[in-house]
């Protein structure tokens, strides 16, 4: 069993619940909650991050139904909740470079173009999800990784980050403290990461 949280290394825990077959959690699987930090996760006896990556993306596209649907060139997109968030929260400078870690559908690189930013760069695991993010939006460089190597594909290979967006991602990671460490090794000198989760 996992001895240690892993956001933030306490043994002390507690069971939370155990994982039922009807439910959308991972099958068989103890969750335990951590008394320092109250961060749920998984008992890792039987889980590796390999295994991991997979069950998310088989919950994510096979048991929500997920489908990609190519986008009308014609049609507007509207401001998204990211493009309020983030439009007085940060500098737009044409010279820096921002990337969206576990980009999904590419929402936020599209409003990050759109605030004036040229240097967007994205990484998803699912393939599918990014050759859809080409075909979608123009000037952004999308590539496909896992959490383990993302930070060494030929696409960002000696750049450093200005701006590094981090949402809905880090509770899916398997090793929290290893992917921020990951992550700090991208940022470039008062550089900032923007990290959002689940409340």
């Amino acid at each position: 069993m996992s001895s240690v949280c892993p956001a933030c290394e306490n043994k002390k825990r507690a069971l939370f619940t155990k994982s039922k077959k009807k439910d959308f959690s991972l099958n068989n699987y103890i969750y335990f909650k951590c008394l320092n930090c109250l961060s749920l996760y998984v008992d890792t006896k039987n889980l590796s991050e390999k295994k991991l990556e997979y069950l998310h993306l088989k919950a994510m596209h096979n048991q929500n139904n997920f489908s990609f649907k190519k986008k009308s060139k014609k049609s507007k997109k509207p401001q998204s909740l990211w493009f309020k968030k983030y439009k007085n929260l940060i500098k737009v400078n044409k010279q820096k470079n921002v990337i969206d870690i576990g980009c999904g559908t590419g929402e936020l690189c599209y409003d990050l173009k759109k605030m004036g930013f040229t240097k967007i760069y994205g990484f998803d695991q699912d393939a599918n999800i990014i050759k859809m993010n080409r075909n979608n939006y123009k000037n952004i460089i999308f590539f496909q990784s896992n959490f383990e190597e993302f930070h060494n594909q030929s696409e960002i290979k000696n750049i450093k980050f200005d701006y590094i967006f981090l949402h809905g991602v880090l509770e899916h990671a398997y090793n929290p403290s290893k992917l921020i460490n990951r992550i700090k090794k991208l940022l470039k000198p008062n550089g900032r990461i923007f990290i959002t989760v689940p409340s």
